[in-house]
């Protein structure tokens, strides 16, 4: 009996690490290792347009000639262009500014939350992290109204006799900076409100009874204790913000020439694919070593042992209040204008010409964006459907199973779409899917937002099974159930609150899509 409950878990213990490891791998390492491969190949009028091409039907002699064929061409025009050079060194620097106005932004909002009463912090923190959930196009569609000539903001600064344009930044760094710390916002407040939340008060109690002051106990203790949390959001922000297109796009207009853009230029304009894979390969370089440093933050902070200092009511102060309430109106006013405008019988976004469900009408009576909507509502359905059972099945693995052949790789291929530049993410999945000779479509889509969902899906998962009390699960199998009985109707109900969690926010990731399926959907 023992033995076949030991056979039973060995052959669970292969299926869970077996099935999302091998879905990483074809759908996720294999086409990072074709963009290193066309990286090292030379554009040409062909389908797919570059070479060489290696035929399995030529054997070792075709083999031979194929690897005669890579050659670093590319990455030479890269090092010798100033045009790469420029776009390489904007990126980085608009995401360093980016980086440090974000936590300028995050730290004193994620510090008045944990400085909230109790009873409100959760709900505080919700409404934080809610417009995360809202269309990321209509968050800088938002932006645009605002920063437009003679948008809001232009609008309020001729109010006070600044003459008209004087403040219309949009198609400027500025717009792009904006629009980059409104959307990254939340991926800085939550480390950061994490790491603040868990040190423990006695620290700076202790200080002040010595005789230090407020601000000094908050310089002394608080920001050092909390720098793993900076250390861990920055590195989160800054990576995705190197190879940011959406934003620069939209906000930057054609003044802005960070590489992301450069990269879709490359790929689509130029139909140089050769190119833009040295771009991305390029791009991974300058990114490696922040991916290393935040891996090894987040392995030192899952081996801390931190004390729990939220767990007591602290001092909500003038200071803390502020800071909430500035982070909360920045966060909500965009998105309130965008509500208040769609309700208004006016063409025109800043000029009111009064109530009216005009639009809405409009909107219902347009087949196409309907059709549109269904398409999306319905791949997003699917694909959370998919991530979930792989996130479920990736977060128990690299939980529950300690040891396994290249449990650091899967570690890292769950972890590179989301701190990965989503550009790479699509290129990637558009190269691997051309080179297969799949027709880009529904399906194609339904496997690239599946594989990036999963991930999400298992880091929630993930967070929960770590705190997870095994009790439960052992007085089970005592008692003859077999594993996947325990799994079913013991591990799976006590964590169904994450696992639920994980499928709407592998949904939302989903329906609000725009860089893998743009990518996906075009040749």
């Amino acid at each position: 009996m023992q033995m076949t409950r030991s056979a039973e878990g060995s052959r669970w213990r292969v299926a869970i690490v077996a099935i999302p490891y091998l879905w990483l791998i074809a759908f996720l390492l294999v086409p990072f290792g074709l963009i290193l491969k066309i990286s090292l190949s030379d554009q040409a009028r062909a389908r797919p347009p570059y070479l060489p091409q290696f035929d399995w039907n030529d054997g070792f002699a075709g083999l031979g000639t194929f690897l005669r064929g890579l050659d670093l061409e590319n990455f030479i025009t890269l090092g010798s262009d100033l045009l790469y050079g420029r776009s390489y060194l904007q990126s980085v620097q608009i995401a360093a500014i980016g980086t440090v106005l974000v936590l300028l932004v995050a730290y004193p909002l994620a510090y008045g939350l944990t400085r909230a009463p109790i009873r409100w912090r959760g709900f505080l923190f919700t409404l934080v992290i809610l417009p995360f959930w809202t269309s990321f196009l209509v968050r800088i569609y938002a932006w645009m109204t605002i920063l437009k000539p003679n948008g809001f903001l232009d609008m309020g600064g001729q109010l006070v006799g600044l003459s008209p344009g004087t403040l219309a930044l949009l198609n400027t760094n500025w717009a792009v900076l904006i629009g980059i710390v409104y959307s990254y916002l939340p991926f800085m407040v939550l480390p950061l409100y994490t790491t603040l939340d868990k040190i423990d008060d006695s620290f700076s109690e202790a200080a002040r009874d010595l005789g230090a002051s407020t601000a000094k106990c908050f310089t002394s203790i608080t920001i050092p204790l909390s720098l793993p949390g900076v250390m861990a959001g920055s590195l989160l922000v800054f990576i995705p913000m190197v190879g940011e297109f959406v934003i620069p796009e939209l906000l930057g207009g054609t003044g802005s020439a960070m590489i992301g853009k450069t990269l879709w230029t490359e790929f689509f304009n130029n139909q140089d694919w050769p190119l833009s894979a040295a771009i991305a390969i390029g791009m991974l370089v300058i990114l490696f070593i922040p991916i290393v440093l935040l891996r090894r933050v987040q392995v030192a902070a899952a081996m801390s042992e931190a004390g729990s200092g939220g767990a007591g009511q602290r001092h909500f102060s003038w200071v803390s209040r502020i800071s909430v309430s500035l982070g909360l109106l920045f966060i909500y006013v965009p998105i309130l204008l965008v509500i208040a405008f769609s309700f208004n019988n006016s063409r025109l976004v800043t000029l009111w010409g009064g109530f009216s469900f005009k639009w809405y009408g409009t909107l219902f009576q347009n087949v196409q964006l309907l059709d549109s909507a269904w398409l999306s509502f319905k791949l997003a359905c699917l694909s959370a459907t998919i991530a979930t059972v792989l996130g479920v099945l990736a977060a128990l693995a690299l939980v529950r199973i300690r040891m396994f052949f290249g449990k650091d790789l899967f570690h890292f291929l769950v972890m590179v779409p989301i701190i990965m530049p989503g550009m790479i993410i699509g290129l990637a999945f558009l190269l691997f899917f051309v080179a297969i000779g799949v027709p880009r479509g529904f399906y194609t889509l339904l496997l690239s937002h599946a594989t990036f969902g999963m991930c999400f899906v298992a880091v929630i998962v993930q967070a929960r099974l770590v705190s997870f009390d095994r009790s439960l699960e052992e007085a089970a199998c005592d008692l003859g159930s077999s594993s996947l009985q325990t799994f079913r109707f013991v591990t799976l109900p006590l964590i169904f609150p994450s696992v639920l969690s994980g499928w709407a926010l592998a949904f939302v990731l989903s329906l609000d899509d725009l860089i893998i399926s743009r990518s996906d959907d075009r040749t």
